[in-house]
């Protein structure tokens, strides 16, 4: 996938959660632009366990091994 395609889903206005999904089945959810950086070829994708806190670790990954980016859809509670 192009770098450009990320980025467009990380610069978008307002911000809208997505999920990258890896063509192996592994998925990344992005809940805030500060949680992947694309750097050349690939990203890093930043865990926090929890919100307001500092990232505790990140992995990294191909963007030609991206099958498919898609928005993360909240289901409002019954």
């Amino acid at each position: 996938m192009p770098p450009e395609t990320v980025l467009g889903y990380l610069r978008a206005t307002p911000f809208r959660p997505f999920r990258i999904v890896m063509k192996d089945g592994t998925f990344y959810e992005a809940q805030h632009h500060e949680a992947i950086r694309v750097v050349g070829k690939y990203f890093l994708f930043f865990v926090q366990e929890a919100p307001g806190q500092p990232f505790d670790h990140f992995t990294s990954g191909s963007l030609s091994l991206i099958d498919r980016i898609e928005p993360i859809v909240e289901t409002a509670s019954a």
